[in-house]
């Protein structure tokens, strides 16, 4: 059962579409396929897990486009949010 929601084949997050527990297995769609990855902590609905490594201060992308950039690296399975990620800023 698909459980997160990828909304653009460059992004490097998901969104799940229900609560997440550790090793969790979260299944998503990514160009027509489905894709697993196993959740590495507990992570709320609505959030985002990385799908893709990204290192310290570089992009992390949903959308396709930058939304942040990751304050330390990334393993594939993390909850992603304000604890490991600086929101992308607005331009000026």
């Amino acid at each position: 059962m698909v459980k997160a929601v990828l909304l653009n084949n460059r992004d490097t997050v998901v969104t799940v579409t229900e609560a997440v527990t550790p090793g969790e297995e979260v299944s998503y769609i990514k160009n027509g396929n489905v894709r697993v990855t196993k959740a590495a902590q507990a992570i709320p609905i609505y959030h985002k897990m990385a799908v893709a490594g990204v290192k310290k201060e570089q992009d992390v992308l949903k959308y396709g486009e930058r939304i942040g950039v990751a304050l330390r690296d990334l393993e594939p399975g993390e909850h992603v949010h304000t604890h490991n990620l600086r929101s992308k800023e607005a331009p000026v």
